[in-house]
């Protein structure tokens, strides 16, 4: 392994690295092997342009383990997002970037690309300290998943980072769900939770009032899902959705002038205008 990610590029320093380590930059290696960004306008780049004019915007949540993201959004603002882990949890001036499955980030190749090489300014960097410029650039590798043990574990206590993580953005927020699986067996629980706990809430204050008969809102919208109209052909998982607050925006593909439209609605929409 040691022969493997020293002698070919992508190349990784491992000649003092524990054996124990291995596994993450191998794993490193082989995500970003074959990546190259080249400019061009795609969903990853109409995500950064929406996160970098957003300015309502209070966190990302991601389930991949790669810093694509991040580095696009350097490209325009060197200094918006940082990410943020259970044992790295101080948050400067940035938007806090949350990685629920791990964090395996392209700065632990020896020979890092041109086009992924960091844009933060010397200037702004000496006024922080180490521990801060890490959130960026450190390894997560404990929260990788790979096996159903490990997926139900990282979400099997109340207060593990991912249930921590999910449920205040739901609960505080309006959600954006972009490239994730609206299927996924903990999604589902998340929103469920969510809409179960706004219909507790909403009975008590009517209880409160002595107003027995009420009608709740249904289906409260608060949230929004993007998604292909191949995606759902059938329009379940859109129903489905609807019962726990979510409304769904198919757009016509993943191109960027799609995606682009899709997020320029968004950014235009003002909540006091459609209370």
């Amino acid at each position: 392994m040691r022969k493997l990610v020293t002698d070919s590029r992508p190349r990784i320093a491992v000649a003092n690295t524990p054996v124990q380590h291995l596994l993450p930059v191998l794993l490193t290696r082989c995500l970003y092997e074959n990546v190259v960004r080249g400019g061009a306008s795609d969903t990853l780049s109409e995500l950064a342009r929406f996160i970098c004019r957003s300015k309502r915007l209070v966190r990302v949540i991601s389930l991949n383990v790669d810093n694509l993201l991040e580095l696009e959004v350097e490209r325009t603002d060197p200094n918006r997002l940082e990410v943020i882990s259970r044992q790295r949890h101080r948050v400067q001036t940035g938007i806090p970037t949350y990685h629920l499955h791990g964090f395996l980030p392209i700065d632990q190749l020896h020979d890092v690309p041109k086009w992924a090489q960091s844009r933060r300014s010397s200037r702004q960097g000496t006024k922080k300290t180490s521990q801060v410029r890490e959130h960026s650039h450190e390894p997560v590798p404990e929260g990788v998943v790979f096996t159903d043990s490990q997926y139900w574990q990282s979400v099997a206590t109340p207060l593990s980072f991912a249930n921590f993580v999910f449920a205040n953005a739901l609960h505080d927020s309006s959600c954006i769900f972009i490239g994730l699986s609206m299927t996924d067996l903990n999604v589902i629980r998340w929103l469920g939770l969510s809409a179960t706990e706004f219909r507790r809430e909403y009975e008590r204050e009517f209880a409160v009032r002595g107003q027995w008969q009420f009608q709740a809102p249904n289906p409260y919208f608060r949230h929004c899902w993007i998604r292909p109209g191949t995606d759902d052909r059938t329009g379940f998982v859109e129903h489905f959705l609807a019962k726990r607050g979510v409304y769904t925006h198919a757009v016509e593909n993943w191109g960027a002038k799609s995606v682009r439209g899709a997020l320029g609605e968004l950014l235009e929409f003002d909540p006091k205008a459609n209370a």
